[in-house]
């Protein structure tokens, strides 16, 4: 999947390249005259909807290009709050040139008036006219045969060839997706992809039995085998003329598709046109293997004739079993079953005897797994007595039933390709982010990879989540953690800070210039770090080392802490390419700034109030952090501080004695006296000597 380079990745003049990219989004964010400008030169006009394009979680907006007068008409998808849009997915398809596909072709960040808060902008050309059909509807008039395939299938054809060589799936066809390519009704144009997360929007109808499966989202990105799935749903849809699946929850959908097929499901009983047989087939074969790929559908559609697809049923079991008041002849159903009802199966695994009996004896040998007896046998037959190990089982068993199914714990039910998004949805809910712990804790992802027998180039990236995952969640500290994971497995996930205030922060250039903002509007009384911008910090600048902040969050002293703190923004400004950061800076030194009061030299201690001063002017981290964090001086000051109490306390018990009269004592006299009359006896004992010797030589 071709992704845009890091911020923070390149040289030092494409460093600073990001931040002045992102400084100059921050000053032409404000709203113009007239609307709000997003990307430089384009402007959103807050009174000119254009509801036809709106997303369930985006508005649509008429959009002015300030550069020229005329020309193209664009729109704006004005983004809720949640779920955030597919950021990465819009920088794969700003580069598709398609004419049946609304594709986006820039994306911002602005604050928006109505809500007084910023929001995601994404831009599009204003290429289809109406849509096909109103969202929620449950009839439509059934199309003629050759209408179908020349207004309806070929441009949709041609739009999945585009986004196949882009790397991207598009995960939202879907009948209220569609718009007449102009007033004339000849062909139609594939809606916009990007908005929210994959498939997040998708009725179940549309989705292969394995993603109604997953919570939606959990159900990932997917594969162009889910969107030419889906396209298989729309035209039988078309062709029915209503939705056979209306008022029908996910579970009933799901457990409607595994029962009978989704094929028959969708026509109930009765038969698409013959000449639409064999693309049907194909397109909505249950098991993705046998399903139509790309190339098969392209044939068709040349005229190539393609090998009927027999639709093939699922398994049944010689005698059923019975589960929570129901029984079960097939193992994706008994699976789906038991997900569904938790508590229910966790008695079933603690007293397995009866399952494993059926899966010996129930299943044709033809129809089980290989191997499947042995491994149920070998989870279950261990000591289950533990809530969390009955747990682990259970989620095992189910895996094993049903591989291609997600992996399911409880309320969990995720793709591993979807796991990101899942972890971003419940790491504020403790209960919801225990469950995704305990996924990690019992090895659940790599049960899944391991069973896994057509998973292709996308099994390296899934298992580098799952690293990632494992590796971060159980470290504790700033810059890991719960934080760290949410940042590695989301790569455009936003900032989420407190810190921030609601800003909309996806880069780490865009941070820096958000705090500088939040600075020159007055630093607020706590810090500019947090565990979110620590954990942002790393996961976006990989060339950050561990030791500019592996200690923050651990210290007991705030100062040693808020000194760790501006060591992580000077290795920031530093990747960043050094440009100044005077606002930073002085919030940073107005935390520090306690370090001069722990020196004693009261010279230095001017020397130095005025030297962080002068650096936070000059916005000059590094330097700034070399003055608060000086081993060599605070060594320095210590020795001398020690020498100069050493000299007062030996000054303070002299005065001390002079103060008690030392030296009119009678002890001190008597001392004096005796020392006196010695050095007399002394003198005069010399001179006797002398005196002697001198008479002796006369």
């Amino acid at each position: 999947r071709a992704m845009p380079r890091a911020p923070g990745t390149g040289s030092d003049s494409e460093r600073r390249a990001d931040m002045n990219a992102a400084a100059d989004a921050a000053q032409t964010n404000p709203a113009g005259d007239d609307g709000v400008v997003v990307a430089k030169h384009y402007e959103v006009l807050p009174g000119a909807r254009l509801p036809r394009y709106d997303s369930p979680v985006a508005q649509a907006f008429a959009v002015r290009d300030r550069r020229r007068s005329g020309g193209r008409r664009l729109f704006a998808l004005v983004c809720d709050v949640e779920p955030h849009p597919r950021l990465d997915t819009i920088a794969s398809l700003a580069r598709t040139e398609s004419q049946t596909l609304l594709a986006p072709e820039r994306w911002g960040i602005a604050t928006w008036p109505p809500a007084r808060q910023e929001r995601f902008f994404i831009l599009f050309e204003q290429r289809g006219g109406e849509r096909v059909l109103p969202a929620q509807a449950t009839r439509w008039e059934q199309p003629r045969e050759d209408n179908l395939v020349k207004v309806v299938l070929e441009p949709l054809i041609t739009a999945l060839v585009d986004m196949s060589r882009s790397a991207v799936s598009h995960r939202a066809v879907r009948l209220d997706n569609l718009y007449w390519a102009d007033e004339t009704r000849g062909a139609v144009v594939l809606g916009e992809c990007v908005s929210a997360p994959p498939a997040f929007l998708q009725p179940a109808v549309y989705e292969p039995i394995e993603s109604i499966l997953a919570n939606p989202l959990g159900r990932g990105a997917g594969t162009i085998g889910d969107d030419l799935y889906a396209l298989g749903v729309l035209l039988a849809l078309f062709l029915n003329g209503r939705d056979p699946c209306a008022g029908m929850t996910d579970d009933e959908v799901a457990k409607a598709k595994i029962e009978t097929g989704s094929f028959a499901l969708l026509f109930d009983g009765s038969r698409p046109i013959l000449t639409m047989m064999e693309p049907l087939r194909g397109l909505l074969a249950d098991n993705a293997r046998e399903r139509w790929g790309l190339e098969e559908l392209v044939a068709w559609r040349d005229g190539r004739k393609q090998t009927p697809k027999q639709l093939k049923r699922v398994p049944r079991a010689q005698r059923q079993f019975e589960f929570h008041d129901a029984k079960y002849d097939n193992l994706r159903e008994l699976s789906r079953a038991m997900g569904r009802h938790w508590d229910s199966a966790i008695a079933t695994v603690r007293e397995p005897a009866k399952l494993l009996d059926w899966l010996e004896r129930g299943l044709n040998d033809r129809d089980r797994p290989e191997g499947l007896f042995e491994a149920a046998g070998s989870v279950l037959s261990r000591n289950l007595a533990n809530a969390g190990a009955a747990d682990a089982a259970l989620s095992k068993l189910l895996i094993l039933f049903d591989p291609k199914a997600p992996i399911r714990y409880k309320e969990f039910a995720a793709h591993l390709d979807g796991l990101g998004l899942t972890f971003a949805s419940v790491y504020r809910d403790e209960a919801r982010l225990k469950n995704l712990r305990e996924v990690m804790r019992a090895k659940l992802p790599g049960v899944w990879l391991d069973l896994q027998t057509h998973i292709g180039p996308a099994a390296a990236l899934l298992k580098k989540s799952v690293e990632i995952t494992d590796l971060h969640l159980g470290r504790r500290g700033w810059g890991f953690g719960v934080e760290r994971c949410l940042y590695e497995l989301n790569p455009t996930w936003p900032c989420q800070s407190p810190i921030l205030r609601d800003r909309l922060v996806c880069t780490v250039p865009q941070l820096i210039v958000a705090l500088e903002r939040l600075a020159a509007e007055g630093p607020p009384d706590g810090d500019p770090i947090d565990a979110h911008v620590t954990a942002f910090c790393a996961a976006r600048l990989k060339q950050l080392p561990v030791d500019a902040y592996k200690d923050l969050g651990s210290h007991e002293d705030d100062l040693d802490h808020r000194i760790a703190m501006l060591r992580l923004l000077a290795a920031v400004q530093h990747l960043m390419g050094g440009a100044p950061l005077p606002g930073i800076a002085r919030w940073t030194a107005r935390l520090v700034g306690a370090v001069v009061e722990t020196f004693h030299n009261k010279p230095y201690k001017q020397v130095l109030a005025e030297g962080m001063s002068e650096m936070s002017e000059e916005g000059r981290l590094a330097d700034l952090l070399a003055l608060a964090d000086n081993d060599t001086a605070k060594d320095r000051d210590s020795l001398g501080f020690r020498q100069a109490t050493r000299l007062f306390a030996e000054a303070g018990r002299e005065i001390q004695w002079l103060k008690d009269g030392g030296l009119t004592g009678e002890r001190h006299i008597r001392r004096g006296s005796n020392q006196a009359a010695t050095l007399i006896s002394a003198v005069l004992s010399g001179v006797a000597v002398l005196s002697l010797t001198l008479m002796a030589v006369i």
